[in-house]
């Protein structure tokens, strides 16, 4: 698939629009139970946005009549390149899969969280300075900047992150921020969710917008969560609620009852406090 992803390479070079200024671009590791994806955060002093490179190039792509164009262009080479294969896909390597979906933009005073539920988009807006941070006297180096410990309680997850003063920016990965330093690594309690700086550059970039911004539709940040856990326990049921129709199940596969502790689930969300 390497030449698809040489495409991609070139037409997000090609893409022009108005965006502001970053002082830094980050790359992080994000570890979910086994399960890593790479993100991006590009940042200012006084705006940022997060998200995986995937979606924001199927997004911007597919954003006017002439990316959806070229795009159909991409997947109709791409199936048939899998087909040619015999039929094995690797969503990692498909330039024209969506990607996550999830995108963090912070600004001075708000977190702005887009993301996808089933084939529904929505928003929603939380106060940025949330975060209680305890500081303390650790330190240690990560990619050649010598960091800080802190630790804080963020939406029922105890945290502990390492930032570096030597990168003046107030930010880090997903929705983590609020101290005097960039976030470069992050992990909470139980070491299910682990967030680590892979690459730094410095060079001036863009935080261009959330494409397709005006079709999410507004939302409380616990309803998001309940409507995801509906989806995740009984994804079929999810479905025909959202479309009126079902898919059939493949011969042999079928959805058990999630596993839980204490009456919740036992793979919980990184945000676990809308249960109540």
């Amino acid at each position: 698939m390497s030449r698809f992803l040489f495409f991609l390479t070139a037409i997000i070079a090609t893409i022009s629009v108005m965006a502001e200024k970053a002082d830094i671009k980050v790359e992080y590791s994000y570890n979910q139970r086994g399960n890593i994806n790479n993100f991006i955060l590009r940042a200012s002093s006084s705006h940022s946005k997060y998200c995986d490179q995937k979606s924001e190039w199927y997004d911007s792509i597919r954003s006017t009549p002439e990316g959806m164009a070229q795009w159909q262009q991409l997947f109709k080479a791409e199936s048939e390149y899998v087909r040619s294969n015999g039929g094995m896909a690797i969503l990692d390597s498909s330039v024209t899969y969506p990607g996550t979906g999830l995108y963090v933009v912070k600004n001075d005073s708000v977190i702005t969280l887009y993301d996808v539920v089933n084939i529904d988009k929505y928003y929603y807006d939380e106060p940025r300075a949330t975060i209680k941070w305890k500081i303390s006297d650790d330190t240690k180096d990560i990619l050649g900047y010598q960091c800080v410990k802190a630790t804080g309680k963020y939406h029922g997850r105890k945290w502990e992150v390492w930032f570096t003063p030597e990168i003046p920016i107030s930010d880090g990965p997903w929705k983590l921020c609020g101290l005097p330093g960039l976030i470069l690594y992050a992990e909470d309690k139980d070491n299910e969710f682990i967030f680590e700086a892979i690459g730094i550059e410095t060079n001036i970039q863009e935080i261009t917008p959330v494409y397709g911004a005006e079709v999410y539709e507004k939302i409380k940040r616990k309803d998001m969560l309940r409507a995801k856990r509906k989806h995740v326990d009984n994804p079929m049921a999810s479905y025909q609620a959202a479309t009126g129709s079902t898919l059939p199940l493949p011969k042999g596969v079928h959805f058990g009852t999630p596993e839980k502790k204490n009456g919740l689930p036992k793979k919980d969300f990184i945000e676990t406090d809308y249960h109540y």
